[in-house]
């Protein structure tokens, strides 16, 4: 299913909410596919705090399309693909919910 503007509409009218929510989500997840990847480089040599840093600053670049694809790199493993990708992934969440390893002092 493409993100257009005829399932923007369709689910801005559907009357089932989970319906709704369905064509909502495929609207987000197709709407950027062919904008510019997000990338986002870690380096795992370097100490969690450094790691949590990257991470943060990974965040709050400005004028960022987050339905974008995203691409992922671990420095100082040979890793590569789609798997790294989840790894990041499931690695922010963990930090979201765990906390970062940052000094603000």
């Amino acid at each position: 299913m493409e993100g257009t503007e005829e399932t923007t509409i369709k689910w801005r009218t559907a009357s089932d909410p989970k319906k709704a929510g369905w064509l909502f989500s495929q609207d987000l997840l197709y709407s950027d596919r062919e904008s510019n990847s997000l990338f986002l480089s870690m380096d795992i040599r370097k100490d969690k705090e450094e790691q949590d840093q990257t991470l943060v600053k990974f965040y709050k670049r400005d004028n960022v399309r987050w339905t974008s694809p995203l691409l992922c790199k671990l420095q100082g493993d040979v890793a590569t693909g789609s798997g790294v990708d989840r790894h990041m992934m499931s690695t922010v969440i963990f930090k979201l919910m765990s906390g970062f390893h940052i000094n603000l002092g």
